[in-house]
């Protein structure tokens, strides 16, 4: 599912990432850990081709997302990666179903199947009665149930999560990451997951350690 091979990358003199390794079979849990400036976050902008590496290979789903041009790395990257990240970046004006939508609708694809997803996905996370809240009517965590279920909404092939409950009290944390669970099991789904959280890493399948730019 992911393969990355070799992969270097520097901001001018400074070298973040030294070659690094890692393989995720499909349907996988994965924990990236390890301490502020190891250059999980760096890497995780990679796999999600938000960034380009300056050597290596990534490759995600039997494509390599360096070699696609910019619509068709655009269109890779709303079909097949969703992100999930500290903070939630959803749109104030949007309800939460509609912040959900917005993913299934870039994709053009028909409205009441994105509505029903949207509604299924959000019924998982527990949110079927906060469906017309706009985000400053929502708790931070009902925000990230939210900003979860926009990543699931296009059934893509990975998740991408850095430090998805970073910005959670302990209890809203841990619902959360039994939320994680429960959407992994119901769809299958890859995860790469960037933390902190001890309490996140130890329900993953695997945990791997980044260190100075490497996996160790």
């Amino acid at each position: 599912m992911i393969h990355a091979s070799d992969v270097h990358k520097s901001y001018g003199s400074l070298k973040v990432l030294k070659g690094v390794n890692l393989h995720v079979k499909r349907a996988e849990m994965v924990a990236i850990v390890g301490k502020s400036g190891a250059g999980k976050s760096t890497f995780l902008h990679l796999l999600g081709s938000l960034d380009r590496p300056d050597a290596g290979r990534i490759v995600i789903n039997d494509k390599v997302p360096t070699e696609l041009p910019a619509n068709a790395l655009a269109s890779f990257r709303n079909e097949q990666i969703g992100f999930v990240f500290q903070f939630h970046h959803l749109l104030p004006e949007f309800t939460a179903l509609e912040n959900v939508c917005i993913p299934g609708w870039i994709r053009k694809q028909p409205d009441d199947e994105v509505r029903a997803r949207a509604r299924e996905i959000l019924d998982l996370l527990e949110m079927s009665h906060r469906l017309d809240h706009k985000p400053g009517q929502l708790s931070g965590g009902e925000q990230q149930r939210v900003a979860i279920a926009r990543a699931f909404i296009n059934r893509p092939a990975v998740i991408l999560a850095d430090e998805p409950t970073g910005n959670l009290d302990s209890r809203t944390s841990q619902e959360l990451h039994q939320f994680l669970l429960r959407l992994r099991d119901e769809f299958n789904q890859t995860m790469v997951i960037v933390t902190h959280s001890h309490e996140l890493a130890a329900i993953c399948d695997r945990q791997v350690e980044m260190r100075d730019g490497v996996i160790v």
